[in-house]
């Protein structure tokens, strides 16, 4: 009996192609992984902007309540340096001016849009609501 040991076979082991080819795979799904994740982050910026949007958009509106019936028109302003906002004010078409004598309040559409930019593309969100205010 010999102590030598068995040589090893040429075809051991992983050849060049096979291992191009896993490494081509493998930066093909890792690149579709990090697209879904970037996408995924995207969409969470722009959902946490419009949410703060909504919450300025709704305090605005809530301030505007506190306030005497502002008189119908538009009205622009800054929230901060990033939101702004327009306001616009008016009796709605379906109010008449006849019915107007018989009651204590006056209803108002109110129109609030909030706009902001993202990525050099201008975004905004609107609200319209009925609010009633007395007479002046």
């Amino acid at each position: 009996m010999s102590n030598r040991l068995p040589l090893r076979s040429i075809e051991s082991g992983f050849s060049l192609t096979e291992v191009l080819v896993a490494f081509s795979v493998l930066a093909i799904s890792l690149s579709v992984i990090l697209s879904v994740f970037s996408t995924g982050l995207r969409s969470a910026v722009r959902g946490d902007e419009y949410s703060h949007a909504t919450a300025l958009g709704e305090a605005h509106l809530a301030a505007m309540r506190a306030d005497r019936a502002p008189a119908p028109g538009i009205r622009e302003g800054e929230f901060d340096a990033r939101y702004s906002w327009q306001t616009e004010v008016r009796v709605p078409e379906w109010w008449q001016s006849t019915t107007d004598a018989l009651h204590p309040l006056r209803p108002f559409e109110v129109s609030i849009q909030v706009r902001w930019e993202e990525l050099g593309k201008r975004r905004s969100i609107e609200f319209t609501t009925i609010r009633l205010w007395p007479k002046p």
